[in-house]
């Protein structure tokens, strides 16, 4: 018996920690409340941008959002995603040589905050990353992208807005995609210089918003 109960006390102690282990839960990651507060469009939003380069109106609006959940057993979390759609059309009928400019837009709500874009008749012009940390913070926020500034206020025509974060992307030899996007808690994207090389139109924009609904 006095051999038994050391044993006894090595058994139970690895029983103790393969339950401890083995009833482990995977890690669930929510949306920050604040940052699904700020950025959570619902359908009906819109925003009115105008091309300083083109002189070119062109309207955004939320057609419709979900909430999803992904999980990854191998690497052990489960994340929650809020995914926002928006549709890009010109106000100003379009022509031949501006067709491909309707396009599909995605934020994408999880830790941070991640852009997408894409055109059915342009698919090599589609393209995805993340554009911004919660809260604001300079430095890089992915692998494309930087936080350039932080601007306490930035003025666009009459308007100036408050708290706004410039964030400059790049794609490479590949795409030659230099975009820089200029963002707010309390309107979303204000201003956005897309400089789109490799597509066949050569796409080059500086949209700046002119007005904007906004339903969160």
């Amino acid at each position: 018996m006095r051999q038994l109960y050391p044993r006894l006390l090595i058994f139970f102690g690895f029983a103790g920690i393969a339950a401890i282990f083995g009833c482990k839960k995977d890690q669930h990651y929510t949306i920050d409340s604040g940052l699904k507060a700020a950025f959570a469009y619902m359908p009906g939003t819109y925003w009115i941008y105008k091309d300083s380069l083109t002189g070119r109106v062109d309207s955004f609006y939320v057609v419709s959002n979900e909430l999803s959940t992904f999980n990854y057993p191998s690497q052990g979390y489960s994340q929650d995603e809020f995914d926002i759609d928006i549709i890009e059309k010109s106000i100003i009928p379009i022509t031949a040589q501006d067709v491909y400019d309707t396009s599909h837009w995605r934020l994408s709500l999880t830790d941070k905050i991640g852009l997408g874009w894409y055109n059915n008749n342009l698919p090599e012009a589609g393209v995805g990353f993340t554009l911004s940390k919660y809260p604001f913070a300079p430095g890089t926020v992915g692998s494309f992208c930087y936080v350039a500034n932080i601007y306490p206020s930035y003025a666009i025509g009459s308007n100036t807005f408050s708290n706004v974060e410039e964030t400059i992307s790049s794609f490479g030899s590949k795409y030659n995609y230099n975009d820089t996007f200029y963002l707010t808690t309390d309107y979303g994207l204000v201003k956005l210089c897309l400089h789109h090389h490799y597509d066949s139109l050569a796409i080059d924009r500086t949209w700046e918003l002119q007005r904007s609904y906004i339903i969160k």
